[in-house]
């Protein structure tokens, strides 16, 4: 008896995977494939357009000139108007000379009207792109990254219902709108910014933020309603506007123009991680000066309402011995009870510099540690 030979369908193992395996497998081959499985049956001809998760990268552009990005982003524009099926649930996009792209104004608003909950437009650097309103109706969005865009929200914007993770890198916006998006977002938990123009004074109001990354050129921060907040890094390091100034909480510097020790901490009872560059705390008017200060600092280490019972690791850069930073470290080492690590990297000033570090180590060492564990390097 001659050997039976399988027949091509019976053999045909990828077709008959669930359709969740399908998609897995389209969503990780470029466009350009995803859309070439189209051809190798009639199962698989609009297969390619049910995919959840549309990655356009630079490796659809490469060696293109401007029109003719434009040229096949119209064509993948067309193809998606067609056929799609369903949903896009992720879309990352990097796509040169964007500012100069009015087709991807046109994506962006299919985007939004098809449910999109992940949006990273990681566009390159150059002239910035203006978002346009269309991003902020969509309802489902839960990540949403945005580099080297301008943003300007739309009179029309309400809420983020259901936006999780913020982050913006190289952007363009202003104070009062970065503060309106941020308070429009009532489940946001992680936040990072590196907000190219320099902010004066911005207010975090997000009850469920447990995660934000600062390296914009703020001067003064404000925490309301923060309580979640665990891990808080601020690198705010500018040649040309200097360090934060100010961290307050529950109040306006502008008018009130002090920082309270206790509303700060209070608002932070979840903080585990805290690093910060350049850390000064003291008050924006000029009329507060160090003692006024170290004052602060004396009554809030004997103050049993200030407590930093999570807190496990601190890390500080760029420290110069002043007093009023050594009483802060000393605050921070008498509040922690569970502290592990505290990392102190100091300011290299010159020739003096390993006195100073000397001078610092020896006075730390003399600070009482409320953790039994802490352990402090520099």
């Amino acid at each position: 008896m001659a050997e039976e030979v399988p027949s091509r369908r019976s053999s045909d193992r990828i077709s008959s995977l669930p359709i969740n395996a399908i998609d897995d497998i389209l969503t990780r081959l470029p466009l350009r494939d995803a859309v070439r499985t189209s051809i190798l049956s009639r199962k698989w001809r609009y297969d390619w357009a049910k995919i959840t998760k549309l990655t356009l990268d630079e490796s659809l552009w490469k060696d293109l000139s401007t029109h003719e990005v434009r040229v096949k982003l119209g064509r993948i524009l067309l193809h998606l108007f067609s056929f799609r099926q369903g949903p896009i649930r992720e879309c990352r996009i990097s796509i040169p000379n964007s500012k100069y792209l009015p087709e991807l104004d046109n994506l962006i608003f299919f985007l939004s009207r098809n449910e999109i909950e992940s949006l990273f437009l990681e566009l390159p650097n150059g002239e910035k792109y203006k978002l346009p309103s269309s991003v902020f109706t969509s309802s489902k969005m839960r990540q949403l990254t945005l580099e080297y865009c301008v943003i300007n929200l739309p009179t029309t914007f309400r809420v983020f219902g259901q936006l999780l993770s913020l982050r913006l890198f190289n952007v363009s916006i202003s104070e009062d709108h970065l503060e309106i998006l941020i308070s429009r977002c009532p489940l946001l938990e992680d936040i990072e910014l590196d907000i190219s123009n320099p902010l004066t004074y911005i207010q975090f109001n997000a009850p469920n933020l447990k995660f934000l990354n600062i390296g914009s050129k703020i001067i003064s921060i404000c925490f309301k309603n923060t309580q979640f907040l665990a891990d808080v890094s601020i690198m705010a390091e500018s040649l040309n506007h200097g360090p934060v100034e100010s961290l307050d909480v529950n109040r306006d510097f502008v008018e009130r123009g002090t920082c309270d020790l206790r509303e700060f901490f209070g608002s932070l009872p979840a903080i585990k991680n805290l690093r910060l560059d350049h850390f000064i705390i003291k008050a924006i008017n000029n009329e507060r000066g160090d003692d006024l200060i170290s004052l602060d600092l004396l009554k809030a280490e004997y103050d049993s309402g200030i407590k930093l019972n999570r807190l496990t690791n601190v890390s500080l850069i760029d420290i110069r011995g002043t007093k009023t930073e050594m009483k802060f470290i000393k605050l921070l080492l008498a509040k922690s009870p569970v502290l592990e690590k505290m990392m102190i990297s100091p300011f290299y000033i010159g020739p003096k510099s390993p006195q100073t570090l000397v001078e610092m180590l020896m006075q730390v060492n003399t600070f009482q540690r409320a953790s039994p564990r802490a352990i402090v390097n520099f």
